[in-house]
């Protein structure tokens, strides 16, 4: 997973690419040959850490782009897409291109202040922002950035560009975790399946003492609301409220009132029929059937599900 860094001359391949969204300086300073990627320790970070700077391009492998939950940034971003390219293209300058720009940071003009805002991702949101005031009592206002970064998908991967350099804090609040982040919250969750949210971000309780607090695995978790969520996602086995965890809810349903559930289908029209031994005696008054019974449909007996 060679690092490309991009030639400091205008005639780059990148620079011509990158010139339909705003973008015409080279993608390096002149006379570097060095590029900043992922900050570590002043070194160049193997991995992907969520946070690009500096001027540079790199290639990445789908299993690469999966494993980086598709390359998730924790800058504030607001993504565009492009018409035109194609992700089953041979190059990757045919492929399907969209592009990432920085909103920035909402800071105070208290100098004293350390606290850096998160930019709403629309101009009226942003507005709204400003016309509170920060938690010190100053006034607050948006720190611009013209920073983008462009990926072009196509049959081999994605190819990856960033153009520019934050000249303003990160955001104070992280949004996303990556998929070891997640890994390891997932193992705490199973193995204390009964501990509660803010025990978790304290430490799990212990002989000892409290033992592994999540909130050391990112500071996403420091947030009880967050850690509650996710923590759901995990006992109910899918996403709260979504198509999965609607399914395995059926699934032990039907296994909880066996012969409730007289029919179901779940396709492009779905169905779903129920049938208890108390309507089937009413619908017949003379004995009780075994099976289920056709005959009687009414607005109580019958819903519909998309």
């Amino acid at each position: 997973m060679a690092l490309k860094p991009a030639e400091g001359n205008a005639d780059s391949k990148v620079v011509r690419h990158t010139q339909n969204i705003g973008i015409t300086r080279p993608l390096a300073p002149p006379n570097t040959s060095t590029t900043v990627l992922f900050e570590k320790e002043g070194k160049l970070a193997e991995k992907w850490n969520g946070w690009p700077d500096g001027f540079f391009e790199r290639d990445f492998t789908f299993h690469e782009v999966d494993d980086y939950n598709n390359l998730q940034v924790h800058w504030a971003t607001k993504t565009h897409g492009h018409r035109g390219g194609f992700d089953s293209a041979d190059s990757w300058e045919h492929g399907k291109k969209q592009h990432r720009e920085c909103l920035g940071i909402i800071e105070c003009d208290n100098p004293d202040c350390l606290i850096a805002i998160r930019p709403q991702t629309t101009r009226a949101r942003i507005e709204k922002q400003l016309l509170a005031r920060c938690k010190c009592g100053a006034v607050l206002d948006h720190i611009t950035c013209d920073v983008k970064s462009i990926t072009w998908t196509y049959s081999k991967g994605v190819h990856f560009v960033n153009a520019g350099c934050h000249q303003h804090p990160r955001p104070g609040h992280i949004l996303h975790i990556s998929k070891d982040e997640q890994v390891r919250f997932e193992a705490i969750v199973n193995t204390h399946p009964a501990v509660g949210p803010l025990a978790l971000i304290v430490g799990v309780p212990g002989v000892n003492g409290p033992g592994e607090s999540v909130a050391d695995i990112s500071d996403v978790f420091v947030n009880a609301g967050r850690v509650g969520k996710e923590r759901l996602k995990i006992k109910k086995g899918g996403q709260v409220g979504g198509s999965d965890a609607f399914i395995s809810a059926f699934v032990k349903f039907s296994q909880e009132y066996p012969g409730f559930v007289i029919y179901s289908q779940l396709n492009i029209v779905t169905v779903i029929s129920v049938q208890s031994s108390l309507m089937r005696s009413e619908m017949v008054k003379e004995r009780l059937l075994d099976g289920p019974i056709n005959g009687l449909v009414n607005d109580a007996a019958h819903f519909r599900v998309t």
